[in-house]
């Protein structure tokens, strides 16, 4: 029955990807955790606009603080609002071919495909989430603060951002594979001295565990294991 009655609503509605992969790729995209969490909270209507004040009972008359607009939506915020489209213009992250749209899901679906089309370059698909993390804090920025940076600004401090973390994240990887090379390496002891290396691991799902030890002289020759 309900599909009967909603025809036109389900049509529209099956025309769109789905929400839920969607939202589990926002858990993968490679930025700050904190970001990941603002890009969920965005796809799940969970950010404290206007719109969504209202909807909880609270009476908020302010609208958009940068423009005319009269409802604050997160959409608005983060695409539409002339602000924003200013940023994402002065960018280089390509927009849609229709510019961006009504619903953050499908502006938020688009900019997330990004990582997969190979004809974007580095800074396109993956400067975004600090884009809009940057929107976002620029509007906090000027609601509790009253001041707000301009969008060129904007834009070099997200790609800042974007570089000094990627730039972190590499050294920490970097960091890892040589701690565990070091690690692999074995030491010998001093001439006439022996060295005993023990082994151990365990697996809680199968309830097994193991454990090994070896003795080596100054040469490496194994003289006892078990």
């Amino acid at each position: 029955m309900f599909r009967f009655v909603h025809k036109d609503r389900l049509r529209i509605e099956e025309s769109c990807p789905s929400r839920n992969p969607v939202l589990h790729v926002c858990w993968k995209v490679e930025t700050a955790p904190k970001i990941r969490v603002f890009l969920w909270k965005a796809l799940k209507g969970a950010l404290a606009v206007h719109d969504r004040l209202r909807s909880r009972g609270l009476k908020v008359t302010d609208g958009c603080l940068f423009c005319d607009e009269e409802i604050e939506t997160i959409n608005h915020i983060l695409f539409l609002c002339p602000f924003a489209r200013q940023v994402w213009a002065l960018s280089n992250i390509p927009s849609p071919i229709l510019g961006y749209g009504n619903s953050e899901f499908q502006n938020l679906h688009y900019l997330l495909s990004l990582k997969s089309c190979e004809a974007t370059c580095f800074e396109s698909n993956s400067a975004f989430p600090w884009t809009l993390w940057h929107i976002w804090k620029n509007r906090n920025s000027l609601l509790f603060n009253g001041f707000h940076l301009p969008s060129h600004l904007l834009i070099q401090k997200a790609w800042d951002d974007t570089k000094d973390w990627y730039l972190a994240h590499s050294l920490d990887l970097k960091q890892e594979k040589s701690s565990s090379l070091v690690e692999s390496i074995w030491q010998p002891p001093w001439k006439n001295e022996l060295k005993c290396n023990i082994g151990f691991s365990w697996c809680k799902k199968l309830s097994l565990s193991g454990a090994s030890w070896v003795v080596r002289d100054s040469y490496g020759n194994v003289l006892f294991h078990s």
